[in-house]
């Protein structure tokens, strides 16, 4: 596996921000990992209710954020019973760009977000995405 690009679902190649950093400059082609932010700009993210055909991606994104925990944060937490939060569907929303799974977004506190670590380097902040208005139906 390259560093610099992986292949999608579709067997397409889909390079990844650190390609165009190395670059150096942005081409204005609105590539999904655009870190220049020229895609975000031009295309914005989306927000949709998670349904069945994107609760695996969704699960996906939680879980990585969630069981980043150190050994040490581990440990404390098996020693003191510390309960495991699990995902529950209801209390997000699925954040697309270029209708791609990116993120998600907690529906009662917005300023909590978790991005696909796909997207993490590419400046999506609080910003982004607190100029999302409409809420997309499910695909």
């Amino acid at each position: 596996m390259s560093e610099n690009f992986y292949y999608d679902d579709l067997g397409n190649t889909v390079f990844r921000s650190s390609y165009y950093k190395k670059r150096g400059s942005c081409c204005k082609s609105a590539c999904l990992h655009c870190p220049y932010g020229y895609t975000l700009r031009e295309k914005g993210l989306t927000k949709e209710v998670i349904n069945e055909k994107s609760l695996k991606v969704s699960k996906s994104i939680f879980d990585f954020h969630h069981n980043k925990k150190s050994e040490v944060q581990s440990l404390l937490d098996s020693a003191f019973g510390t309960k495991k939060k699990e995902f529950t569907q209801d209390e997000f929303y699925l954040l697309r760009l270029k209708n791609i799974p990116c993120g998600i977004l907690n529906k009662a506190n917005p300023n909590e977000y978790f991005l696909h670590w796909e997207f993490m380097d590419q400046g999506i902040d609080i910003g982004h995405i607190s100029m999302i208005t409409e809420i997309l139906s499910p695909q």
